[in-house]
């Protein structure tokens, strides 16, 4: 199984799965670890857009994908129209989508993990996971979350010491920079066609 740095933005199936309140903070990590276990298990017969769909609902659910949006561009966010803040986020929710289906696509026996939650500033909380993976070293998810609605969603993934908003931060700004806002676009839409492709 392959592994990216999200990209952004997984229910435990430990001994406490099941357990967690789905409106507590730990309680959202789990659903979605199950669903991506769920969609690892029949990742042969689902394929790729099978997989897709199955995550979409639950990722909706799971991530802040406007405040994810916003971060990542930071000040070039206020620069933009609100056209084109609808496109980059509508880009970039697809893209997590996609992403996701393809870096887990099989199942080898793997497990998820939830170990604590934290208290965090701003009202913030951190729920610290693992993915053991028979055979090699486990790895770590932490998953920060706010409150938007009412509902607790992720802004930000921690694999492995990385923060996953930091360097898609540093890429998104660098692409701007680079190509213009039309062709960071093009340039995040070849990223998603690749994923539906090699899925």
């Amino acid at each position: 199984m392959k592994f990216f740095i999200l990209a952004l933005s997984l229910a435990s199936l430990s001994a406490t799965a099941g357990a967690a309140n789905a409106s507590s903070p730990a309680g959202v990590i789990d659903h979605f670890h199950e669903t991506l276990i769920a969609g690892m298990q029949g990742g042969n017969e689902l394929g790729c857009k099978g997989r897709a769909e199955k995550l979409k609902p639950v990722i909706d659910q799971t991530y802040d994908i406007p405040f994810l949006a916003e971060k990542v561009l930071r000040r070039d966010w206020g620069k933009l129209s609100a056209k084109q803040r609808k496109q980059f986020t509508h880009t970039l929710h697809d893209l997590v989508i996609t992403t996701y289906a393809f870096e887990f696509s099989s199942f080898n026996d793997e497990t998820f993990e939830t170990l604590k939650t934290q208290d965090m500033s701003q009202g913030r909380k951190l729920v610290r996971t693992r993915l053991q993976i028979p055979g090699d070293p486990a790895v770590s998810f932490d998953y920060l979350l706010q409150k938007r609605g009412g509902q607790w969603r992720v802004v930000n993934v921690i694999t492995e010491g990385i923060s996953d908003l930091a360097v898609r931060a540093q890429q998104y700004s660098q692409a701007l920079k680079e190509r213009g806002f039309n062709g960071m676009i093009s340039w995040l839409r070849e990223q998603i066609k690749k994923n539906q492709t090699d899925c």
